[in-house]
């Protein structure tokens, strides 16, 4: 198993910033699309990480701050989408909010 996580490693510092943004991307859509399909029951807040790490390991800071950003937009979509029933709209964005300090 380590052996397979030094062979992405190896892979990953390879690449380009621009090459690990566009996987974090791409990795940010397929989280995004799952949690959206899902519907609002499920949770997989945990799993928009993912995107943020291989962005700030990879590719610095900055590029994980606005990672993270990206995520939050992301499963403010897919949980608005889902037509999650809130009380209140404000629910919705404080829930993004939290979920901005989770993923920064």
């Amino acid at each position: 198993m380590m052996h397979a996580l030094q062979i992405v490693n190896r892979n990953l510092e390879s690449l380009s910033r621009t090459g690990i943004l566009a996987i974090a991307v791409s990795a940010l859509l397929i989280v995004g699309g799952a949690d959206y399909l899902t519907g609002y029951e499920l949770s997989l807040s945990v799993f928009y990480l993912a995107p943020v790490a291989i962005a700030g390991w990879y590719a610095g800071r900055p590029s994980a701050v606005g990672m993270a950003f990206f995520s939050c937009l992301s499963w403010y979509i897919a949980d608005v989408g889902a037509a999650h029933p809130y009380s209140s709209a404000a629910v919705a964005v404080w829930n993004a909010f939290v979920r901005l300090g989770l993923f920064l």
